[in-house]
């Protein structure tokens, strides 16, 4: 088990302590310990090699979860469960239950009452499992299978969860709020000369789809420049503010 130190979302000076499994020592204790994933993890090595030019697709997914039957279920013991898995595994063993990993089992009441909610804890999870050092994008994670060290590296291919989840995930307000979506080019247009305009922009396009330009859809690389161009009118936008706080 590992822990995270928390902020309260109150303010307080006192901090709250997350505990949760380490996802890259628990994939490979459990690797290690069962004969039947390690023959499942070599078929795919076999199929898919992994490297770290080469990672492997990584399935995450979460969501809450209440104990007991549904006409007599424990609203109060609700708990968020996070689990993950591989996609390079194949079908058969996604169906699977035991070939699911769940490192996160927190309450409900935990979440709220940390600074950011379940968004702020997912954010730690996701730099825990690829960004520290012992993590699937690091380092990688050395797992034995039948007597031979193989070290496994992944990246996030999909994280799935019901609306409710991907809610408290994003920080999102549901179907009916406003939200920009940054792969849609002519969201972000050079043209606007501060954030207010472009977000009015943006509003005019979902607000009145009849009467304005629908939302046209980018490629990954084209969007890095919508990115630089943004950050160039967050920058002006900053030395406008300086300009007129000096005068």
């Amino acid at each position: 088990m590992v822990s995270e130190a928390l902020r309260r979302e109150d303010g307080s000076a006192s901090t709250m302590n997350w505990e949760l499994a380490d996802p890259s020592l628990l994939l490979q204790l459990t690797v290690d310990e069962s004969p039947k994933l390690q023959e499942q993890y070599g078929a795919a090595l076999r199929r898919h090699p992994c490297d770290a030019q080469h990672p492997w697709d990584l399935v995450l997914g979460f969501d809450e979860f209440i104990p007991g039957d549904k006409f007599n279920f424990a609203n109060a013991r609700k708990s968020m469960c996070a689990y993950f898995n591989f996609a390079n595994l194949g079908a058969l063993a996604l169906s699977q239950g035991s070939t699911w990993l769940v490192p996160i089992a927190v309450r409900h009441e935990f979440c709220v009452e940390a600074q950011g909610g379940w968004s702020a804890m997912l954010a730690l999870f996701l730099r825990r499992l690829f960004l520290s050092p012992l993590g699937l994008a690091t380092a990688g994670v050395p797992v034995t299978i039948n007597g031979v060290i193989a070290v496994i590296f992944a990246r996030l291919h999909v994280l799935i969860s019901d609306g409710d989840g991907l809610r408290l995930a994003f920080c999102w307000r549901g179907a009916g709020s406003i939200k920009p979506c940054l792969r849609h080019f002519n969201v972000l247009k050079r043209v606007a000369t501060c954030l207010t305009a472009w977000m009015a922009t943006w509003k005019s396009l979902v607000m009145s789809p009849k009467d304005s330009e629908p939302p046209r859809q980018t490629n990954f690389t084209s969007q890095w420049t919508w990115w630089l161009w943004l950050i160039d009118a967050c920058k002006r936008i900053a030395c406008r503010k300086a300009s007129t706080t000096a005068s």
